[in-house]
């Protein structure tokens, strides 16, 4: 069975060309067009959509208020969002409100199609594709990540687990041996000790837990998230955010620096 794509879109151009893309697809079928971000809604409500292809500039009704109505909706479509004009702002807002990709403009409509495919297999594990010029480095795409999953800057965890998961990004080894090797690696680049790196990486992991939104830790951490389970330890939290980084950047060699 086919999955059901909703595409809401003020460009006419763009929007034929997308709706032309997916014509004869195997995997999706269209089942409705929105010009503007009040068709959207009507058609939220009266189409169960398994995908929402949406532009965040958008007349009437904008696509972050989109983002807001679905996150009250019982069931709710996953959400890749496109727009020529992505700030900080608008990015980190639209992943913490739901978004699971973002696509600068212009791209490829063809991009989009393989990045649902993605998606629907569960694949490339990173639900936010950022591309401030077209492109993004494994430092932004790191950032992203924790500011989405709800870590705070504000504590020196932040930033070792940054690192930590950049370095355990381009080397999976090193998480056997973290204390020796890659606790050791972050505290040489940030200038502090082991034990420090170790500590405060476990307490920006637990603030994440304890305070960030249930819906986006499941998006990362599946059924580890639950009441009756507990927080996952340094090392799953880093290797699970690491492999899902390789996988993307695996699947996405073209929009990296």
């Amino acid at each position: 069975m086919k999955k059901q794509v909703l595409i809401a879109d003020a460009d006419e151009q763009f929007r034929n060309e997308l709706v032309k893309a997916f014509d004869g697809n195997e995997e999706f079928e269209v089942v409705g067009v929105a010009v503007d971000g009040e068709e959207t809604q009507k058609m939220l409500r009266t189409k169960r959509a398994d995908y929402l292809v949406m532009d965040t500039l958008m007349p009437k009704i904008d696509g972050l208020t989109i983002l807001e109505y679905l996150r009250h909706m019982w069931h709710r479509p996953k959400v890749l969002v496109t727009s020529e004009f992505i700030s900080k702002y608008v990015a980190v807002t639209a992943m913490r409100m739901g978004a699971q990709q973002l696509l600068y403009k212009p791209c490829d409509v063809d991009l989009i199609i393989r990045n649902l495919q993605r998606m629907d297999r569960g694949e490339a594990g990173c639900p936010v594709v950022f591309l401030w010029n077209g492109k993004q480095n494994l430092e932004t795409l790191v950032t992203s990540i924790l500011h989405e999953i709800g870590v705070p800057a504000s504590v020196k965890g932040y930033y070792y687990l940054r690192e930590a998961i950049m370095i355990a990004a381009n080397d999976m080894d090193v998480l056997n041996a973290m204390n020796n090797v890659l606790y050791a690696e972050v505290a040489n680049r940030l200038q502090t000790t082991t034990k420090k790196v170790e500590r405060a990486i476990r307490g920006a992991i637990e603030i994440a837990w304890d305070r960030g939104d249930l819906d986006t830790l499941q998006r990362f951490f599946g059924y580890t998230v639950s009441n009756t389970k507990g927080k996952p330890t340094n090392t799953e939290f880093i290797s699970l955010i690491a492999d899902q980084i390789r996988l993307w950047m695996k699947a996405n060699p073209e929009q990296l620096k």
